[in-house]
């Protein structure tokens, strides 16, 4: 379905626009350290996601499946969880559930399933963003 890619490829790539700064505002209580290990994982995560986007572009499964892994296997690291709130809990298992169906509609030759499901974990990481950002200017 050559329309469907047409039209998900750009909103796609508008939406992962908005994930560069996700979690930089109100990061300034933390050590400098700290906030630059942050900002390298952030810098990661972006870097698989912009693999994924390049699969899509190219027709190369492959890729997708290599950069969904790598962000499914980012969202288990340490420096994933910045908070132990349930609904944090719930914004990463929804994000994980995501990237296994990402990465099946890829494995099973499926680009229009693989992309929705794209735009649903793009999507959960930008909800789930300013919900991180909210918590942070309440504290």
């Amino acid at each position: 379905m050559r329309s469907l890619r047409t039209l998900m490829l750009p909103i796609a790539a508008i939406l992962l626009g908005g994930m560069t700064g996700g979690l930089s505002i109100g990061q300034t209580a933390k050590a400098p350290d700290a906030e630059a290990k942050l900002r390298e994982f952030m810098r990661a995560k972006l870097s698989a996601s912009t693999e994924i986007l390049e699969g899509f572009c190219v027709d190369d499964m492959q890729l997708v499946i290599k950069g969904a892994k790598q962000l499914q296997a980012m969202s288990e690291a340490e420096a994933w969880r910045v908070s132990n709130d349930v609904m944090y809990k719930q914004f990463s298992n929804e994000f994980r559930q995501i990237s296994t169906d990402l990465i099946k509609a890829a494995e099973d030759k499926n680009p229009d399933r693989a992309m929705l499901k794209w735009v649903d974990a793009t999507v959960s990481c930008l909800d789930c963003h300013r919900f991180v950002r909210g918590m942070r200017v309440a504290k």
